[in-house]
């Protein structure tokens, strides 16, 4: 009872961003300009770019990610929504000591599927809360991310602002 069918993916997308326009225009960010905007993609890789991109090609460019930190404390997203502060890298080439591998947070029952997580997780680290993984992105090799307890995501130059939008959402809890 109350289950939805599994959807269509642009649909699903078109009502995820219906609930988070709202939610920007609150925060004065609706106008900020999205990512597919500014790609240019040679034909016939647009489907192979969304797939490694997913809701990140939606992400709005923002001056500062800063910004960002304090949007979640008092008015959290109702839906997925992603921020982005292009510019030249300057991240380092290794991790920097102290930041501890998301992977130590998980185990698996076989040491295959322990393996698995391994690739997948390469390179995410854990965080604390958001202000702190903003406060520590400069230190994240290229590639690298944190993520916070909450679930967000932040690159050196990203933020990925996490919020369950499907009823798979929450079978780890």
């Amino acid at each position: 009872p109350g289950r939805r069918p599994e959807g269509n993916p642009r649909v699903e997308r078109a009502e995820s961003q219906a609930r988070i326009v709202p939610w920007l225009s609150l925060h004065g960010l609706a106008s900020l300009g999205r990512l597919w905007q500014r790609l240019r993609i040679e034909d016939g890789w647009e489907t192979a770019i969304e797939s490694v991109l997913r809701e990140r090609v939606e992400s709005l460019e923002i001056g500062q990610l800063e910004h960002v930190a304090g949007l979640v404390d008092s008015d959290a997203p109702p839906a997925k929504v992603a921020f982005i502060s292009p510019r030249p890298a300057a991240t380092s080439a290794s991790p920097a000591p102290g930041l501890r591998p998301l992977l130590e947070v998980v185990r698996a029952t076989e040491a295959g599927l322990q393996s698995l997580l391994a690739d997948w997780l390469h390179g995410c680290f854990a965080a604390d809360d958001l202000p702190s993984a903003i406060a520590r992105r400069g230190e994240l090799a290229a590639g690298a991310r944190l993520v916070t307890r909450a679930g967000h995501v932040v690159g050196a130059m990203s933020v990925q602002m996490y919020a369950p939008d499907s009823e798979q959402e929450g079978v780890l809890v």
